[in-house]
């Protein structure tokens, strides 16, 4: 960047990508970037039944589908309405912690979340995804999307990761997300995409996971179909 465009404040020639800052003493380049909401619970498109846990994570994307944590002071406040408008059935300030936030007593419906995330230094990012309210049982129904077949193993670092092959669907391509729960206890959220029929999904642990049965949640969402929810209970490798 020239002396002239730094003093005369004109954007001409600056570059579009990630502003870095060159430290002189430390020998090389800090690029910062303001943190977003990675993944959330209820998951985009998926089908509730009852009461849940709302939670959400932020951070930044990491390498293999993954998520960089933030810092311990940013915050996600949830506010909940209905889908066709009005105002919020529910909020909280924040739903970025181990255990999330309860939502209890809503009606059968179409949802909107709104999901904002503020950090230290004042930025915020919002999200808006949407989600179905069942209040009651409607009957054994078989999924409407591909079945998926889940392996996940526990990896160093808090790390847990999970294969997913659509069986006899190797066409299926869309945004697979992912969370991995054992009661009450929503332990880890992941996203990745689907390309052939397959996906390799990086979760971060947000409790610790040990070897054994726990529940899959699963939201494949796809062009020109409707969002298909999926649970399942496998065993961690």
């Amino acid at each position: 960047m020239s002396a002239a465009t730094a003093t005369s404040g004109n954007a001409v020639g600056l570059p579009s990508s990630g502003i870095a800052q060159t430290d002189d003493a430390s020998g090389g380049q800090t690029q910062t970037e303001v943190p977003d909401v990675q993944d959330t619970s209820p998951i985009e498109g998926e089908t509730m039944l009852g009461k849940f846990v709302a939670l959400a994570e932020s951070g930044l994307p990491g390498p293999n589908n993954s998520v960089v944590p933030t810092d311990a002071t940013s915050t996600i406040a949830l506010s909940i309405a209905r889908a066709a408008g009005g105002s919020p059935v529910f909020s909280t300030h924040n739903v970025d912690t181990t255990n999330g936030v309860f939502v209890v007593g809503l009606k059968a419906g179409t949802y909107r979340a709104t999901w904002t995330l503020s950090n230290a230094s004042g930025d915020t990012r919002t999200v808006t995804t949407r989600f179905v309210e069942l209040t009651a049982p409607q009957g054994r129904k078989r999924p409407h999307g591909p079945k998926p077949s889940v392996k996940c193993v526990l990896e160093p670092h808090g790390k847990i990761k999970c294969t997913v092959t659509f069986l006899k669907a190797r066409s299926t391509k869309g945004m697979l997300r992912m969370r991995v729960s054992r009661g009450t206890h929503l332990v880890a959220l992941g996203h990745a995409r689907v390309k052939r029929g397959k996906a390799t999904v990086t979760l971060r642990e947000r409790r610790r996971v040990t070897h054994g049965a726990w529940k899959i949640t699963l939201v494949l969402a796809q062009s020109h179909h409707a969002a298909s929810t999926t649970t399942m209970r496998m065993r961690m490798r």
